[in-house]
């Protein structure tokens, strides 16, 4: 029978970590019994999702990527997920504009097709 994937086997791995956060050494992951920290370390390290999914897709190693950076070679198969039971915890995204009284349609039209196309459950996510 093939044992699942747990956590602690992140140590056994090269994990490609980003630089773009304070905690890039360390992956935050919610499941279950809530959010833990796992410290993981590796040869490659990019502030950039793409390239990450790149050294990934290159069989570099494990990245831990949000949805809408893998989420083509995860219906692919490109991709697999290891964690099954794990994943980033949930992030927010903020449309910042200008306050006054009256938006602009522009402004508003942006806003309400982002709603629509994030909002809680993105397009992207789709069929992974």
């Amino acid at each position: 029978m093939k044992r699942r994937a747990s956590r602690g086997d992140l140590a056994r791995h090269n994990c490609l970590c980003t630089s773009l956060l304070p905690w890039g050494d360390e992956w935050r992951l919610a499941g279950k019994i809530g959010e833990v920290r796992v410290t993981v370390g590796g040869s490659f390290r990019s502030n950039n999702a793409e390239m990450l999914r790149v050294a990934a897709l290159g069989g570099i190693g494990i990245a831990l990527l949000p949805t809408w950076a893998v989420a083509e070679p995860l219906r692919t198969g490109a991709l697999r997920r290891v964690l099954d039971a794990w994943e980033p915890p949930a992030s927010t995204i903020y449309a910042v504009y200008p306050s006054n009284r009256l938006m602009s349609m522009k402004v508003r039209a942006f806003v309400d097709h982002l709603a629509r196309c994030i909002g809680r459950a993105p397009y992207w996510d789709e069929g992974i």
